[in-house]
């Protein structure tokens, strides 16, 4: 391996920030609550079970399910700032004397 290459996987940067990857994990686990709010017991051919169509399974679930899809759509959105990027670098600029 020559040695540029190794000094240009040492400077390549992440193409999202800390910030971002935050918003995509609390995305998806908003949308594993909504998943979990969804759960609850079944009707059978013998039993009716009425909460099936209780407000939480047929109206917050999918909400908080939604809430979490666009938060992870954020997350991927959401613009990158020089002073957050991983390098350790900062700017990218660079000072003239």
């Amino acid at each position: 391996m020559k040695e540029t290459d190794k000094k240009d996987r040492k400077q390549s940067v992440s193409p999202l920030a800390r910030t971002n990857y935050l918003l995509i994990v609390i995305g998806y686990l908003t949308v594993l609550t909504g998943f979990l709010l969804l759960t609850g017991p079944g009707t059978t051919s013998t039993h009716f079970e009425p909460d099936l169509f209780s407000v939480r399974r047929t109206a917050v679930a999918p909400a908080v399910t939604l809430a979490g899809f666009f938060l992870i759509g954020f997350g991927v959105l959401y613009p990158v700032r020089p002073s957050e990027n991983e390098s350790g670098t900062g700017s990218t600029r660079q000072h003239q004397s």
